[in-house]
């Protein structure tokens, strides 16, 4: 790992410091909102004021295809840097309802884009051997933001009147702030360069970020080849409705498993944090907070945790997703299991929800965006990022939009039971279609597919140690189809 690429994956995550602190204020902004007179949020105007910002993400993440494709990775977090801080301004001093919902709109917007570039250029920029470890540090990095929103929120939830949420919604423009001045030294992606006929300056960057002049010269031809093979970029057209076999695996793989993510409940149980805590039986507001953050700082630990265990041969990404989701499921059932007793146990409650953020973010966290910054192709990465962020938004606004309502349908136990269920089909889709990427080169994992040629000529060095050899690894493909890369 060079300090080029540590420089820049830094840089690049402040990005995601930024969008994290946009939806951890959630949780604190949420009830500031609906004490104060001057803005009168009810039940059901808090679940708009949430689903706004859902909305935001999902427009911000179809967005960011056109943007990341057209005018590059590097200019669209500067596009990105540059709203946050109207976004912040807007939010913060909004005089009525309405324009506090426009404003979240933007800055759901600028996080959709965040969620769905970010993790794409590092993946782009960073060697095969430190990609998983490093891809993981943009979820890392929007979990201390979403700390970040959470202390915020408790330091200035007793502000007098509107000053509370005021002051805590400001914060945004502060971290975007610090992102804009991070744009100016960030790299733009060595494949997006290649991709539009810029080959010097993807080659200097890929010097940069390799540990070795071989390695930069053999990743820039493979690349190079790639680009030729792959000349145009996927329209919506084929990508939609006539996609190739390789690349609806690669559709498959990359879009489920960002679903995954959010059918587990977390937009839902992360927004209404307070309000769980609550009827949990935890009954001061300072006691809840204190709750929040704490449970905030275990999401965070145990993902610097698991951006190690990405790149290890024992677990890798595969094993991690499943293995996590095995413990969230559990933990939903204890979840729910509380509720339904006659009155709420709240050690039993706070424990569960440990040990539902801990897992969720050793495995499904973080991986929900690694899995599918690896597995499309060049041609068709920025789109499909795109579409894998937007059907994790779509996912997230019904969550989120239907909580309240399923709590009162269902009861509080009855939806996490559902969220535990859904969790277990998770499990059995992810063993299912997702292959296992660790060590592999973004080429490598296309040829796997069957998206572009073997990379044999490429790789086939001595020098390297590395055999293409065919094998039915995973249940997604038949034994004459998969190319998959023995590193010897």
């Amino acid at each position: 790992m060079t300090p080029a690429v540590i420089k820049a994956v830094i840089f690049i995550c402040a990005g995601s410091i930024s969008a994290g602190y946009s939806i951890g204020v959630n949780s604190g902004v949420g009830y500031l909102l609906q004490e104060d007179a001057n803005i009168l949020v009810t039940e059901q105007g808090l679940q708009i004021f949430f689903v706004t910002f859902g909305l935001g993400c999902l427009f911000g993440a179809l967005l960011a295809n056109i943007s990341s494709d057209y005018y590059g990775r590097k200019r669209t977090l500067i596009g990105v840097a540059v709203c946050s801080i109207i976004g912040g301004v807007w939010t913060a001093s909004a005089p009525n309802l309405a324009m506090l919902i426009a404003g979240r709109f933007l800055l759901g917007g600028t996080t959709g884009v965040t969620l769905s570039v970010v993790p794409t250029l590092i993946a782009e920029i960073t060697p095969p051997a430190e990609r998983g470890g490093l891809v993981s540090w943009s979820e890392t990095s929007t979990n201390v933001g979403i700390i970040g929103g959470f202390i915020v929120s408790y330091l200035c939830h007793e502000l007098p009147g509107s000053w509370g949420w005021r002051t805590i919604l400001g914060g945004t423009v502060i971290l975007a702030l610090l992102f804009m001045a991070c744009t100016f030294y960030l790299p733009e992606s060595p494949r997006w360069l290649i991709l539009n006929g810029r080959e010097e300056e993807a080659s200097d960057i890929l010097r940069e970020t390799n540990n070795s002049e071989y390695d930069a010269d053999r990743l820039a031809s493979q690349i190079k080849s790639a680009a030729k093979e792959n000349d145009t970029n996927c329209s919506w057209n084929q990508l939609c409705c006539r996609p190739t076999l390789p690349q609806l695996r690669m559709l498959i793989a990359g879009i489920g498993v960002a679903a995954c993510q959010q059918t587990c409940g977390i937009e839902a149980i992360q927004y209404y944090n307070i309000q769980i805590l609550e009827a949990s039986g935890v009954e001061t507001r300072a006691d809840q907070f204190h709750v929040l953050v704490a449970l905030g700082f275990v999401k965070l630990g145990c993902i610097v945790i698991a951006g190690y265990l990405f790149d290890s041969q024992t677990w890798g990404r595969r094993n991690l997703l499943i293995g996590s989701q095995i413990i969230v499921a559990i933990s939903l059932v204890a979840l729910g299991f509380s509720f339904a007793q006659e009155e709420a146990i709240p050690s039993v409650s706070i424990f569960s929800l440990a040990l539902f953020y801990a897992f969720f973010s050793l495995g499904l966290g973080p991986g929900a965006w690694l899995v599918p910054s690896e597995v499309f192709s060049l041609k068709m990465r920025a789109k499909s990022m795109s579409a894998a962020t937007a059907v994790n938004r779509i996912i997230a606004i019904i969550v989120s939009g239907t909580f309240v309502s399923l709590q009162k349908s269902l009861g509080s136990h009855g939806v996490f039971f559902l969220y535990a269920s859904l969790t277990v089909g998770n499990i059995i889709f992810v063993a299912a279609f997702v292959p296992e990427t660790r060590g592999r080169s973004l080429e490598d994992i296309s040829a796997y597919f069957g998206e572009t040629a073997t990379t044999e000529e490429s790789c086939h060095s001595s020098k390297e140690g590395v055999v293409v050899t065919t094998t039915a690894e995973n249940p997604l493909y038949s034994a004459n189809e998969s190319d998959h890369v023995t590193m010897i």
